[in-house]
């Protein structure tokens, strides 16, 4: 084992670090524009879902989805 100085990535984290501060950032920015970019959707525009907003779901909730032409 050896000391190779400060870390930037590990396993596909980027790791952002201040001492002095003391504080310590890991984020995946990297790994997600990668996988976008792997998978050809880099570039696709963010889109709404198609349901009303405020409706909380649960397991007694019976729904005809026949009601629903997007289905």
């Amino acid at each position: 084992m050896s000391d190779e100085g400060k870390i930037h990535y590990n396993l596909g984290n980027a790791i952002l670090r201040n001492r002095k501060a003391r504080w310590i950032i890991l984020h995946q920015a990297k790994y997600i524009t990668n996988k976008l970019h792997e998978f050809h959707i880099l570039n696709f525009n963010p889109l709404n879902t198609p349901i009303q907003l405020g409706i909380f779901l649960s397991n007694e909730d019976h729904i005809n989805f026949h009601d629903y032409p997007y289905f």
